[in-house]
This record gives structure tokens, C-alpha cells and sequence, in this order.
């Protein structure tokens, strides 16, 4: 199970590392792109590690069944890329081509990710599998539907970009299509002929002005109301709640966004005789200095593996890495600390820099899991 785990989330964080070398984006959740931070041949090299890591990982569990699925849903992610390039900058996208997109860059992922969960299961089944997959793919849909209108609503300080920045890209999304059908004057509006943030959050405005984020919400908030209501009868009890819990989750990702300290806040217990550190955030309830509010514990391996491969305060707040030790003992391990190499360590600031999930892709990058 945890082998599958692992190997979904490698391949998302490859997906994210060269859509934003794609995308030329700057900025992923407020953080530098491994694009943009390394440039773009270490990008794509740290991409296809991740996607080679995710498939070495899962077939460790020698079962070819659980293989397709991380495949197609491998596919789909590119299918749904290439379909994303050709409808750039169109003038009239219909919406149900959109939503065919979203089903295939974005909930493809989902559904393998419960797929597999099935298919490890002590009592999964094929059938089960289909189920949960099913119930994936329709919160996958409405995931990407709510984060194309935080694209247009979102400030920078609540999605870590900058609106409009899809709209700049030439995307033509969920919001921009409803707010054509709206008004007419929209309509003849070329993305092409945006100059910038300014004039991208100057057409963001107009399409809030027409209510298309508000029609768009309800559909998403229906597409979870489907995925509620499709969820099989043959789970256990109390599964379903938990299912639920997830979809309504997704659903509400504008309160998520609007305070990520909290949402990403863990409390684990604090060990007797631990000395309380001074400075920095703690966590609730443990003795341990937690870099940013949340992240792994310190006795784990990959805790231990971040700490060693970061050298000072756990790589600076990025990544939910732990930091027990008070700031002194960290200040003087790092000046004490002996020098990479130039080649390694530039690779190991990009990842640990870098906005994406860390607990896999530092080991991933060390080569062990």
C-alpha cells in the first residue's frame, strides 16, 4: 500500500515539475519552480527521475494490475497536456471538451490513486476498484473546476500565483467560457493581446462581474454531490463517512487556501525530557520546532534523511521538514557543516526548495525509498 502511495505521488510531483517548465511558470504555492530556480534541463531531468522513481516503486508490488492503472492515468496526464496545447488561445471551447480535459490531466490521477488503494486492500477487489475509481475521477474533476476559479478569484497571497496567470497562458477555462456566454463583449476578447498581470487581473474582473464564478462553483459543488452519491454499499463501516470527508474537502479548498497554517497543522505527542526550543512555530502539543507548522516526525527516516541532506533548519521552512534541535545547535551545524559538491548540492537545493512534496522526492533523488 505504501509502495503505491508513493509511487502516485511521484509521478504528481513530476506532473508539476514540467507542466511548470512547460507553463515557463515562476511560481508553484508561493514557491520557486525547480524550472525557474535551476533552469530548464534540470527541470526535466528531476521530472523524469520522479516518473521513473514512481514505476520502479510500484513494481515492487509485482502486480500488473496496479501497473495499468498508474499507466493510464500516466497517458491520460499527457493526453490531457497535449489537448491543453491545442485548444491555447481558441476563440470558442466548448465546455464539455473542457471538462474531457480536466478528466484527463487532472482526475485520471485521482482515480488510479483509489484504484490502487483497492487493489491493496485485504479485502479489495476488481469491482471495488471500479467503484472507487469512479468516485475519483468525479472529485478530480471538480478539484481541477475549483482551482480554474481560484485562478480568476484567488489573490497571490491565498494560491501562491498571480490571477490570470492561466488565462495568460492562453488556458481557456471553466470561468472564461461561462463568462463568453454571458457577455457578449468577452466574447471578442483575444488572450493573445493580454500584455500582462495588470490587464490579466483586469479581465479577471469582468468575468467576475457576470456571475460565471458563482455558476461555475455549482457545478463543481454538484460534480461532488455526484461523487458522494456513487460511493459503493460494499464498504465497511464508517469508510464512507471518511470518503465524504475527502470530497467535501476539495470542495471547500477557498477556506483551505485562506489559511494553509492551519490545514497543514499536525499534532503529534510530545516525547518526555525533549527541551523545548526557542523560536520558530511549534507544533501543538510536541516538544519539537516544526520549520513550518507541519511535516514529518522527527524519528522517521525520511525526517532524518532531510535533516542531514538539508544542513540547517530544515531547509528553511520549505517542505514540512522537522527541526528539533533548539536554533543554537542548528546554527552551529550548519557553519560546521562540510561542503558539497557544486553539482550535488545545486541538485539538492532545487528539490528542497522547491514547492513540492518532499518526503518522497528527497528519497527519491537519494535513490532509496
Amino acid at each position: 500500500m505504501v509502495r503505491a502511495a508513493v509511487a502516485v505521488e511521484l509521478v504528481h510531483s513530476a506532473t508539476l515539475v514540467h507542466d511548470d517548465l512547460i507553463d515557463a511558470a515562476q511560481l508553484r504555492r508561493g514557491r520557486p519552480t525547480v524550472a525557474a530556480a535551476a533552469g530548464r534541463r534540470m527541470a526535466v531531468a528531476t521530472g523524469d527521475l520522479l516518473f521513473s522513481r514512481a514505476f520502479a516503486e510500484l513494481a515492487r508490488n509485482e502486480d500488473s494490475e496496479q501497473l495499468q492503472a498508474l499507466s493510464q492515468a500516466s497517458s491520460a496526464l499527457a493526453e490531457g497536456e497535449l489537448l491543453q496545447r491545442q485548444d491555447a488561445w481558441a476563440a470558442h471551447v466548448a465546455v464539455e471538451r473542457y471538462m474531457h480535459r480536466c478528466e484527463l490531466k487532472t482526475a485520471a490521477l485521482f482515480e488510479a490513486a483509489c484504484r490502487l488503494g483497492a487493489l491493496n486492500a485485504v479485502d479489495g477487489s476488481r469491482e471495488l476498484a471500479a467503484a472507487l475509481g469512479a468516485f475519483a475521477r468525479r472529485i478530480g474533476l471538480a478539484f481541477q473546476m475549483l482551482d480554474d476559479i481560484l485562478d480568476v478569484s484567488g489573490p497571490v497571497e491565498r494560491t501562491g500565483k498571480a490571477r490570470g496567470t492561466d488565462l495568460l497562458d492562453g488556458t481557456v477555462t471553466l470561468p472564461f467560457i461561462l463568462a463568453r456566454e454571458r457577455d457578449p463583449g468577452l466574447a471578442r476578447v483575444e488572450l493573445r493581446a493580454l500584455g500582462g498581470p495588470r490587464q490579466a487581473e483586469a479581465l479577471c474582473e469582468r468575468i467576475a462581474a457576470t456571475g460565471a464564478l458563482d455558476e461555475a462553483r455549482e457545478q463543481a459543488l454538484g460534480v461532488v454531490a455526484g461523487a458522494k452519491a456513487s460511493l459503493p454499499e460494499i464498504l465497511p463501516g464508517g469508510r464512507s463517512e471518511l470518503l465524504e470527508l475527502v470530497a467535501d474537502a476539495g470542495a471547500d479548498r477557498r477556506a483551505a487556501r485562506s489559511s494553509p497554517d492551519r490545514a497543514r497543522r499536525r499534532v503529534v505527542p510530545r516525547r518526555p525530557g525533549r527541551r523545548r526550543p526557542r523560536g520558530g512555530t511549534r507544533t501543538p502539543g510536541s516538544g519539537a520546532r516544526c520549520a513550518n507548522a507541519g511535516g514529518l516526525p522527527p524519528t522517521s527516516r525520511a525526517g532524518r534523511r532531510a535533516r542531514r541532506c538539508s544542513g540547517s533548519r530544515c531547509a528553511a521552512g520549505r517542505g514540512g521538514r522537522w527541526s528539533p534541535k533548539p536554533l543554537r545547535a542548528r546554527r552551529r551545524r550548519r557553519r560546521s557543516a562540510p561542503r558539497r559538491g557544486a553539482e550535488g548540492a545545486a541538485g539538492c537545493r532545487v528539490l528542497l526548495q522547491s514547492p513540492y512534496r518532499f518526503p518522497v522526492v528527497i528519497d527519491a533523488w537519494g535513490g532509496s525509498l
